[in-house]
């Protein structure tokens, strides 16, 4: 210790007040260092001791300290504030365990939450002494007395204190003797790592703000640099704009002059006209002025008044005869006339309610009340490709030319070595008819539909950009008729197309913009190509001469539909559909190098699909592909299916024809055989009888054959067998058709709910008086009827799913799969019935 603290004697220090007061400006131990030798004396009389083991700090928590009270206090509480009292000291127990089980959680969690955002718990329910509440404490009642009080003239409020916090923790104070053990560095040490470590955090901190400060100076810098660029491109652009109105504001002050000036020259000529026309005729009106008044004698006149009077009433006489005559004839005639426009405005008010009816028909799709719909029978079978739709698919992959080239190789050696008869047993046809990829449907029923189009189904777009397009061919690949928005319609099938635009009707949600209507009764009745194979091609054109707006044409579609009810039988959205590689809308073809202008970009088709007709069952089908095809790569599109329309038919009819001749000249080879076989048999064994002669002869025929040319065995199928159920519905039922119009009345009554059976059977009732289904009674084990794959159970589900065809759908049950331990227990019941029986038999 230094000399400066020699005469220092440790003492207890009081508390160090929390604030400045007038009456604490004075303590009695601020005593001066120099002073401790006087003062200590009578402190070195006191017996030490250390602050620790005094009995006036407090021990234990601290949490309940609000809460105690002395025992003579609650002895003079009643029951009821006594349970209150121990309701309050039970919920502070269960606050204080539930925060410090939270605290546990909180330490052992690995991600670490605030402790801000622990909550209590609801209180826990305390059971409560009903004793004191249910007897009865006293029977006196008691002494009331009123007292009159008369207070004192309140005194002027004092000022109020300023604010002093609420003190945390408690305040202690230690002293140090020189006797007692005191190591300085290791006392020290926590003091100076708490300093060092504050300072060195605050350093830190003011290092971060002043970098923060730096990056915060920097972004607002490059802000100020963006704006700046932003408002010099906005005052160019603005320039820009000044000089267009300028020059805009120019030419219409020129065209007005120029306008003005050709109306005063037309005014100039309209007056020379008048005048003219008035001048000329001037001599002639006074010469007729004068006649008209008499200014000249009338030699006719005088000469009909003496000469003609006889005559002229004769003829007068016979006029008014005539007269007569010809108005019964008028009258006659009026009335024929008369008859004939009733007639033809009966007839002209009968097409315009026809007209009526069938827009009110087309309204109903939109109703919340009644839907006139179609539905689908799906038999959920493979449908067997065509040979149009197998090349179709070699094109989408670009290998069409290998695949003709290997299929007709194939084929050649496949009748090589069928007419050497080299042709293995096990080897199959190698023309193989896969299942069809694409959608198919059999549009039964239908006569009128469209192909349409719209750039926003939900409102009219500013700008057209897809247009609908359909070509006619026929199976020698000549396209018949092309319809579209510069052939609106053809002359050799005009009531079979027409193009239309301008047609949205405001009380239908969705609308199109431009359609093409196609009559397939009108078109079956053609009277060339009635009979033969046709097909129409149904595409959208795409014309992209102005970048399109974000999100413009988003919503825009192309789709099928029915024409008599307006429903959808098929559609797709535009963007969904996968552009040719290597295609963008926003790009721009590169300039060349002569500086000339850039080519346009290519075009570009969106192949919807086709309509044929199919022959074996003279209905039209329709089938759906949704690809998009670019000009540049396929500049003649149609043409390319009508030729490959036309190659897969004469390849298959050749097929067919040349299979045909070869196992026509086998069959006469094998017959030639056969008789000589015969006749080598019968020198050997010599005659037999009839029967048996003709039975060897059918089993040396059937050995002789080989198995191409052998008959196909009628396999028996079993229509409770699901797999043969399959193939019985594949063979009657080849793809899904359309059937119906099915009217749905009363949707929104609440009075009368939906009744789903009802209109199952109803749905049944149609399907079976269709005359497209198979007339034999195969579908047996029951139908169930979905409305967007799901049972229809809802009206809201036919008002919300209705207005397209592929969401109504009518699917054959397959047979029940059957337990083969079933099967045999059942054969096994069944055996012992007809042992039963027969041994019943032999005992009568």
């Amino acid at each position: 210790m230094s000399s400066g603290f020699a005469g220092a004697q440790p003492k207890l220090l009081k508390n160090k007040p929390k604030y400045n007061t007038e009456k604490e400006n004075t303590q009695p131990n601020n005593q001066s260092f120099s002073q401790g030798g006087e003062g200590g004396a009578e402190d070195m009389n006191r017996t030490a001791f250390n602050i620790m083991y005094d009995k006036r700090v407090f021990r234990g928590n601290t949490h309940g300290m609000n809460i105690l009270r002395h025992p003579a206090q609650e002895a003079n509480l009643t029951p009821a504030q006594r349970e209150d009292l121990r309701f309050k000291a039970e919920r502070e127990k269960k606050k204080f365990e539930m925060i410090k089980q939270q605290m546990v959680e909180f330490k052992k969690a690995k991600n670490k939450i605030s402790p801000y955002d622990l909550r209590p718990g609801p209180p826990a329910r305390i059971d409560v002494d009903l004793t004191y509440f249910l007897t009865e404490q006293g029977k006196d009642p008691a002494i009331q007395q009123d007292t009159r009080t008369q207070t004192d003239e309140f005194q002027p409020r004092p000022p109020t204190p300023p604010y002093i916090p609420k003190k945390t923790g408690i305040d202690k104070i230690t002293q140090i003797e020189d006797y007692d053990l005191f190591e300085y560095e290791r006392e020290v040490q926590p003091i100076l790592n708490v300093l060092l470590t504050k300072t060195v955090e605050q350093a830190l901190l003011e290092v971060e703000e002043e970098t923060e400060i730096d990056d915060i100076r920097k972004f607002k810098e490059g802000c100020e640099q963006r704006l700046q660029v932003e408002r010099e491109d906005w005052q160019k652009e603005v320039k820009k704009e000044i000089a267009r109105i300028k020059l805009k504001n120019k030419v219409l002050n020129q065209r007005r002059v120029k306008r003005a000036q050709h109306v005063q020259t037309m005014h100039k000529l309209q007056c020379l006209q008048v005048a003219k026309g008035c001048l000329t005729s001037t001599l002639f009106n006074c010469f007729s002025y004068l006649k008209e008044n008499n200014a000249y004698r009338n030699k006719f006149q005088d000469q009909l008044n003496v000469n003609y009077k006889e005559w002229l009433f004769k003829k007068v006489d016979e006029e008014f005869v005539k007269e007569d005559k010809s108005s019964v004839f008028q009258t006659g005639l009026v009335q024929s006339e008369m008859e004939t426009i009733t007639q033809t405005k009966d007839n002209i008010r009968r097409a315009y309610e026809n007209k009526l009816q069938k827009k009110e028909k087309i309204r109903r799709i939109e109703s919340t009340n009644e839907r006139t719909v179609h539905f689908i029978l799906n038999p959920n079978v493979p449908c067997k490709i065509s040979p149009f739709t197998r090349k179709y698919k070699r094109l989408l992959e670009g290998n069409l030319q290998e695949f003709e080239d290997l299929e007709r190789e194939k084929f050649d050696k496949y009748v090589e070595a069928l007419e050497t008869e080299t042709l293995a047993e096990d080897e199959q046809y190698p023309i193989v008819y896969e299942s069809n990829p694409f959608f198919q449907l059999e549009l039964t029923g239908l006569t009128r539909i469209s192909f349409a189009v719209a750039d926003d189904p939900f409102g009219k777009s500013l700008r057209a950009k897809f247009y609908p397009e359909v070509h006619l061919v026929n199976k020698k690949s000549e396209i018949k008729a092309v319809i579209n928005g510069r052939n609106s319609q053809s002359s050799k099938y005009s009531s079979a197309f027409e193009y239309c635009e301008d047609f949205r009707e405001s009380g239908l949600k969705i609308n199109d913009d431009r359609k093409v209507k196609i009559n397939l009764g009108d078109l079956m009745k053609s009277a060339k190509d009635g009979k033969g194979q046709k097909m129409i091609i149904l595409t959208v054109k795409s014309y992209e001469g102005v970048k399109p707006k974000a999100g413009e044409f988003e919503r825009a579609w192309f789709r099928l539909q029915n024409e008599d009810t307006n429903q959808t039988l098929d559609y797709k959205i535009i963007k969904t559909i996968q552009k040719p590689d290597g295609f963008e809308d926003d790009a721009q073809p590169p300039a060349s190098e002569e500086g000339d202008a850039p080519p346009p970009p290519p075009e570009l088709t969106y192949l919807a699909g086709r309509l044929y007709l199919d022959l074996a069952t003279n209905r039209w089908v329709y089938e759906c592909f949704n690809h998009c095809f670019a000009s540049d790569r396929y500049p003649n599109l149609v043409e390319k299916l009508a030729e490959i329309y036309r190659t897969g038919d004469e390849e298959l009819r050749y097929q067919e024809l040349t299979v045909g001749k070869v196992k026509e000249h086998l069959l006469e080879l094998q017959e030639e055989r056969r008789q000589a076989a015969l006749a080598a048999a019968a020198k050997k064994k010599g005659p037999s009888k009839k029967g048996q002669k003709e039975e060897e002869e059918q089993q040396l025929k059937d050995e002789s054959l080989p198995s191409i040319l052998r008959p196909a065995e009628n396999k028996s199928l079993d229509i409770f067998n699901p797999r043969d159920y399959v193939e019985i519905v594949k063979q009657h039922i080849p793809r899904p058709f359309v059937f119906g119009p099915i009217d749905f009345e009363d949707l929104e009554e609440r009075e009368q709910p939906f009744i789903a059976e009802h209109w199952h059977d109803h749905i049944l009732q149609t399907l079976m008086r269709s005359p497209y289904l198979p007339a034999d009674d195969i579908l047996i084990h029951g139908f169930r009827i979905l409305c967007k794959d799901k049972t229809l159970k809802r009206a809201s589900t036919v008002v919300k799913h209705s207005r397209f065809l592929r969401n109504l759908q009518v699917v054959p049950l397959l047979p029940p799969e059957v337990d083969p331990s079933q099967l045999i227990h059942q054969g096994t019941e069944e055996q012992q019935m007809e042992d039963g029986e027969g041994r019943s038999d032999d005992e009568e």
